[in-house]
């Protein structure tokens, strides 16, 4: 579904991403960890076509995407779940929900996503009336994933969902992908808890300093050493 070649990523002389080569396969749940600076989120916000690429090939189904506006890109099918966050604060649950949906037209298929996302998130159906600015930060994660997910994506990226969050709203966020997964949603997570990640990955990358350090499926690095060593404290 998703295939990159030799993705190179400049900030002025900073070459920020190197040669990257990368997959994911439909229905698969692919993720690329990392420290922070190695590169991971210039990778997502090029295949979003927020960050300009200096060169290489971003296809999504057979499509060559590389900077293509991010608008045109959501009725590609792409759902984007930005690092931060990024809800309207002064919108109320309700209205950031359906702000995902702006580019649809199926009025009974916008409803009954609206009511599978307060399936995934009781909260948010609670809080439908609530500013976005006045949740919690996991409720505003929540928030962002039912926003990308009301775009009604065929390939979801994630940038670091569990950052800032408490462990136990941490779990619940990452019990949601894995139900996504479940469900047959292609997904490519963005993640510094490694642990969590792997667990409920079908195959992931390490980045370090803009390149691909290593890859494999989730059994093969759980079981690398200096995976072990340097991302899961082990």
């Amino acid at each position: 579904m998703l295939d990159i070649r030799d993705l190179d990523i400049y900030y002025g002389k900073v070459h920020a991403v190197k040669g990257v080569n990368l997959s994911v396969e439909e229905g698969e749940l692919v993720s690329i960890l990392g420290a922070n600076g190695a590169g991971k989120t210039s990778i997502l916000k090029a295949i979003c076509g927020i960050t300009k690429a200096a060169g290489g090939q971003i296809y999504l189904n057979s499509k060559d995407i590389l900077n293509m506006k991010p608008h045109k890109l959501v009725k590609q099918g792409l759902g984007y779940v930005p690092e931060g966050r990024k809800i309207y604060p002064l919108l109320t649950v309700k209205e950031n929900l359906m702000a995902g949906a702006y580019h649809r037209k199926d009025r009974a298929g916008i409803a009954a996503d609206l009511e599978r996302i307060y399936e995934y998130f009781p909260i948010l159906k609670t809080k439908s009336k609530v500013l976005g600015g006045n949740l919690s930060g996991g409720q505003q994660q929540m928030l962002a994933i039912g926003r990308a997910l009301m775009t009604k994506p065929k390939f979801l990226i994630l940038d670091e969902p569990s950052m800032g969050l408490a462990p136990s709203v941490v779990g619940q966020i990452f019990q949601i992908i894995g139900q996504l997964r479940k469900e047959g949603m292609t997904i490519l997570l963005v993640e510094q808890n490694a642990f969590h990640a792997l667990t409920i990955s079908d195959r992931a990358y390490v980045l370090e300093t803009g390149r691909i350090a290593l890859e494999g499926s989730e059994q093969e690095l759980k079981n690398n050493n200096q995976v072990r060593e340097i991302y899961l404290g082990m």
